[in-house]
């Protein structure tokens, strides 16, 4: 609602200016993007895979490459990043001190209305079945984004590391599903529970639990 909502201020801004310039104007809306419905019930069969499977065992040649990267860093953005990941995971900051990969798995945090910056269609998809998105390290704590050390990193053993971590995550909650499937009318009763409706094409509503990693 408050998208269109601003929508149709910046149209009518546009229109008047037109008006005063004697310009013409044509506004053609392209495409949106839904906001983020996360599902908690996905969330916290999420966060058990995550237990189950424990964290990561990185080697000692692995944290020395994290704190070869960190050491390029700037001090005070660092420090920020550190206060931050503290904040959103609900501990306090001394954590994280020392640590150059997160080798943690932070405390369930359910936080529906914190926005997460970012370009994504998963909000789309968030409407249309349970959705949930989590985090998981695949670079030194306090790499700057779309830097060269976040390029670097990208395609080195933390990396890897970090998406097979993830991807394990990911299989075993879909394991739990498979063993039991009574857990997908669930996690559909909470998205139902939220007043979601939304019918594909076809007219029937598709069944599928979806994840997204970042």
């Amino acid at each position: 609602k408050t998208a269109f909502e601003i929508t149709d201020r910046v149209d009518d801004i546009a229109r008047g200016a037109a008006l005063m310039t004697g310009t013409q104007l044509e506004i053609i809306h392209m495409d949106g993007l839904s906001d983020y419905i996360p599902n908690e019930t996905l969330g916290k069969l999420i966060y058990e895979s995550f237990c189950e499977v424990g964290t990561p065992d990185y080697t000692e040649e692995e944290l020395a490459m994290a704190k070869a990267y960190t050491d390029t860093f700037d001090a005070v953005g660092l420090e920020m990043a550190r206060k931050t990941i503290a904040k959103d995971n609900n501990v306090d900051v001394s954590v994280y001190e020392n640590m150059y990969l997160d080798k943690t798995i932070a405390p369930y945090n359910h936080q529906p209305e914190k926005p997460m910056p970012g370009s994504t269609d998963v909000g789309d998809v968030s409407y249309c079945a349970p959705t949930a998105q989590f985090s998981a390290a695949t670079v030194a704590i306090g790499t700057p984004g779309h830097s060269w050390q976040q390029t670097a990193q990208s395609k080195s053993v933390l990396a890897h590391e970090g998406t097979n971590y993830a991807a394990k995550v990911m299989a075993l909650t879909g394991l739990k599903f498979i063993e039991n499937p009574e857990l997908v009318a669930k996690h559909w009763e909470d998205l139902g529970a939220k007043n979601i409706h939304v019918i594909d094409l076809d007219g029937t509503i598709n069944g599928i639990a979806s994840f997204s990693i970042i």
